[in-house]
């Protein structure tokens, strides 16, 4: 029997409802915001001042991000705590995956996978 037919969420990140609205756009939302060392995310830009920039994309298998990408670190106002975003669960139970990749303006790249229960 499949983990997510038991109602078992002990081996996810989390457990959310599946959507029962008609329309997606109705689904309720829940947040979405990775944790990152902000002594890290962001070096000095030794060419313009401040830090240079970095953003944050998300994706899913199944779910619906309502915002991306997100900005991470300015270069006039440094590391932001606006980075966040929501998504829309999925109309199917089972599990899917979230990822966030941050990215910097020199092509640097972190990235981190949550996989999420809908039941």
């Amino acid at each position: 029997m499949p983990l997510y037919e038991s109602g078992d969420c002990a081996d996810y990140a989390a457990c959310i409802p599946v959507c029962d609205e008609a329309k997606s756009s109705d689904c309720p939302t829940h947040d979405l915001k990775p944790i990152l060392d902000e002594a890290k995310v962001s070096e000095e830009d030794t060419v313009f001042g401040g830090v240079e920039q970095v953003w944050v994309r998300y994706y899913s298998t199944r779910s619906v991000i309502v915002r991306e990408p997100r900005l991470v670190a300015d270069s006039t106002l440094g590391v932001l705590d606006s980075y966040g975003t929501t998504f829309r669960a999925p109309k199917t139970p089972g599990p899917f995956h979230l990822w966030a990749v941050v990215q910097d303006e020199r092509g640097g790249v972190g990235w981190a996978r949550a996989t999420v229960l809908a039941r």
